[in-house]
C-alpha cells in the first residue's frame, strides 16, 4: 500500500479529520490511482524518490541542527501525489505547480527547502525553476536560505 493510499483511505474513512475539500482531493487522487484512465499513470518508484532523498540527505537547518528530516504520513502522501503521477510514454509529471497552504509553525519552510533541494539535485530535470512565494520578502528568503544551509 502506498502512502497516498494509506493517508487517503484514512481521510475518507474519517480516521483522519480533514475538511471537505481535502476529502475531495484524495477521492480524486485515489480514483486516478485505481482507474488509470487517460495517459497518466502512477509510478511508485518515481513517487518515492523525493521521500527517500529528503529522509536520506536533507538535515535540519534550524532547531535541532543536523538531525535528519523525518516526513509525516501526510507529507509522504502529498509528495507521492505530486511526483508519482506521470505521462505513461514520456514520464513527465502531471503536476508541476504546487501551492502549499498550512498554518504557522508547521514546518513549511523546512519541508519546502527539502523539496527545493531535491528538485535542484535529485530530480534529473535540466534548469528547474523554483519559486518561494510569501506575503513578505524576508519570509520568502527564509525558504531559499534554509535550502542553502541544507546544501552547505
Amino acid at each position: 500500500m502506498t502512502f497516498l493510499e494509506e493517508y487517503g483511505t484514512k481521510v475518507l474513512d474519517g480516521k483522519i479529520v480533514a475538511c471537505h475539500r481535502i476529502k475531495q482531493v484524495y477521492e480524486m487522487l485515489l480514483n486516478k490511482l485505481y482507474k488509470k484512465t487517460g495517459p497518466w499513470i502512477f509510478d511508485e518508484e518515481l513517487a518515492n524518490r523525493p521521500i527517500d532523498f529528503i529522509e536520506t540527505f536533507c538535515k535540519q537547518a534550524q532547531g535541532q541542527l543536523g538531525s535528519p528530516l523525518s516526513l509525516k504520513l501526510f507529507q509522504k502522501a502529498k509528495f507521492q501525489a505530486i511526483f508519482g503521477f506521470v505521462h505513461q510514454d514520456i514520464l513527465l509529471r502531471q503536476y508541476n505547480e504546487v501551492l502549499t497552504i498550512e498554518g504557522r509553525k508547521n514546518g513549511k519552510t523546512t519541508e519546502m527547502a527539502a523539496v527545493e533541494t531535491y528538485l535542484l539535485v535529485g530530480d534529473s530535470e535540466g534548469s528547474p525553476e523554483i519559486y518561494n512565494i510569501a506575503t513578505k520578502l524576508d519570509q520568502a528568503k527564509k525558504g531559499f536560505d534554509e535550502a542553502h544551509k541544507m546544501i552547505k
